[in-house]
């Protein structure tokens, strides 16, 4: 019985044309995590990382990275170019609790594991 199909690093920073830091950032913030490892080398589910790769993903995933929480906006624009978040659910911290878990994040500096936390049941 063989598992689902799985990506290596390199192949999730080629598919959701990433760099090395913002693949960390992201899995800082939640959005991509490892479900499994390969020796010390991180795994991860290509179905998932598949369905992340459409430009719309590509543009929430640069938002969360670089996000502004005092300008409300990515970080990333120039103040002079205008900016109006789409719309749609769960836009990269458009709700106050995903905004508090975020900056408790980004200001302590905490970083999360590269590796999946085994989640025990019953």
């Amino acid at each position: 019985m063989s598992g689902p199909p799985l990506y290596e690093e390199y192949q999730v920073l080629k598919r959701l044309k990433l760099r090395a830091s913002e693949l960390h950032d992201l899995q800082n913030i939640g959005m991509i995590a490892p479900v499994a490892r390969r020796g010390s080398d991180p795994m991860y589910c290509a179905g998932t990382i598949d369905a992340l790769a459409t430009d719309y993903h590509h543009t929430r995933m640069g938002c969360a990275i670089w996000w502004d929480f005092d300008l409300k906006r990515p970080g990333f624009l120039p103040t002079h170019l205008p900016w109006t978040s789409p719309d749609v659910s769960f836009y990269p911290f458009d709700n106050e609790e995903q905004q508090s878990w975020v900056r408790r994040i980004t200001s302590s500096g905490t970083r999360v594991r590269r590796f999946p936390i085994r989640i025990r049941s019953g």
